[in-house]
């Protein structure tokens, strides 16, 4: 039997572990926000991930509520990540509360850290004074990254709006015509 030196060993052990913590590291931040009811507001979507990115399709995973805010669309500007003219959003689920999308670019990024895309947002009426979009994942090609995600509260300034318990006509009886 041959073995290696045990520094040789350990040397190597170190770097693997040293690749593993780093590949798959992405941050996402989206900024908390004041709101009011009715509006149309952009919300940056900033990303500082490795530098695999730049070579590869990415997409980012976000869930959205949906009782007081809608997703109308995701914007690429100039100087944003997203060098694709369209992103592609796809509806993945949907429940009670959230709505989940994917939101993709098949062409690789120019950088691997700044602005991602900006959300674009409608504003409803409703009872929640407080909500938060949350990223759930990012992904390079086929390889998932683990996201540390900070931000995305939402509050709104506008009154709150009680919706009726019932919507309908009655009928009325009798009815003389």
């Amino acid at each position: 039997m041959h073995f290696l030196p045990l520094h040789i060993v350990f040397s190597v052990i170190v770097l693997l572990a040293a690749n593993v913590l780093q590949a798959g590291m992405t941050e996402v931040i989206l900024p908390d926000t004041l709101v009011k009811q009715g509006s149309l507001i952009e919300l940056p979507l900033s990303v500082k991930t490795t530098s695999e990115a730049m070579v590869s399709n990415c997409s980012v995973i976000v869930s959205i509520p949906k009782r007081r805010i809608i997703l109308k669309d995701a914007i690429t500007k100039s100087g944003t990540l997203f060098t694709c003219k369209k992103p592609i959003i796809t509806l993945l689920s949907e429940n009670s509360v959230n709505r989940t999308y994917s939101i993709s670019c098949q062409n690789p990024l120019f950088q691997s850290e700044g602005i991602l895309f900006f959300l674009q947002l409608e504003v409803l009426a409703g009872i929640d004074s407080i909500t938060s979009i949350n990223a759930l994942s990012f992904s390079i090609g086929d390889s998932i990254q683990s996201i540390v995600q900070s931000g995305g509260k939402i509050r709104f300034s506008d009154p709150l709006v009680i919706q009726a318990q019932a919507e309908g006509m009655d009928i009325n009886l009798p009815n003389p015509f």
